[in-house]
Formats: C-alpha cells, sequence, structure tokens
C-alpha cells in the first residue's frame, strides 16, 4: 500500500485495515496533528506549552506501542 505523504494522522490511521486496535483506542489523535502543523508551518498558533510536549509524547508513545503490537500479532517483525 502506498501511503499518502501527509501530516494528517486521522487520515492515515484510517487507512489501517479493519480490526487493528488503535483504529478504537486512538479514534481521534487530531491534537497531535495540530502539534506537527503548529511546529512546521509558520502562522500565528499560539505557542506550544512543556505540558503539550508531554501529552503528544505520550500519545504518540501509546500509538506506537499499538501498532507495534498489532505487527507483533500479525507476525510482522
Amino acid at each position: 500500500m502506498d501511503f499518502p505523504y501527509i501530516h494528517d494522522l486521522d487520515r492515515l490511521r484510517n487507512s489501517l485495515p479493519e480490526g487493528w486496535p488503535v483504529k478504537k483506542t486512538h479514534s481521534s489523535p487530531t491534537r497531535l496533528t495540530e502539534f506537527v502543523t503548529v511546529s512546521r508551518y509558520p502562522g500565528d498558533w499560539p505557542e506550544l506549552t512543556g505540558a503539550d510536549a508531554s501529552y503528544a509524547l505520550s500519545v504518540a508513545r501509546s500509538i506506537c506501542d499499538s501498532v507495534g503490537a498489532e505487527f507483533g500479532r500479525r507476525g510482522v517483525p
């Protein structure tokens, strides 16, 4: 499958096949997508805080762990 080169994490998550737990456990990673936009593109964005960074890191780790576990269940190294 060819994945689009985008920053929209909702759209990328939705492209996963049915049955992947991350689709339910992280039903809306929209806030992470917003962080990518704020950090990558200039604009009149509110300044991100340490709490924002901690939240983003926690959610990103959780998503990575979920996807990694699913790869393991499917026999993908």
